[in-house]
């Protein structure tokens, strides 16, 4: 992303995103992490990942979508360093992280 971005190639940034993304909903599909036969300890690890992945991506589309970026890593419960870009690097936490406290859609009309 620092080598797209720096050469103003946006679009190809919002491209890996979205793969990223598209990725991410296809573990969803597959895990199915809300069927009753899905262990806990799985259930945790998927939706862990998904919640990390989309912090992520929301740190990395703050330059083209930074309104609805600033959304979605307040929902996330990201403050502080967490937004930063250096922290765009995935890594699940070690201890229960709460949401935040915002809620409701990210796209409004």
């Amino acid at each position: 992303m620092d080598s797209l971005y720096s050469q103003l190639s946006f679009h190809s940034g919002i491209v890996a995103v979205m793969e990223v993304l598209r990725a991410t909903n296809g573990l969803v599909q597959e895990e199915a992490p809300w069927g009753s036969e899905v262990g806990l300890d799985r259930r945790e690890w998927v939706l862990a990942l998904v919640l990390e992945s989309l912090r992520v991506c929301g740190v990395l589309l703050q330059p083209v979508v930074p309104i609805i970026s600033a959304r979605l890593l307040g929902r996330l419960g990201a403050e502080g360093e967490a937004r930063e870009w250096a922290s765009a690097t995935p890594s699940l936490p070690s201890e229960e992280a709460p949401l935040g406290k915002e809620v409701g859609a990210l796209f409004v009309k």
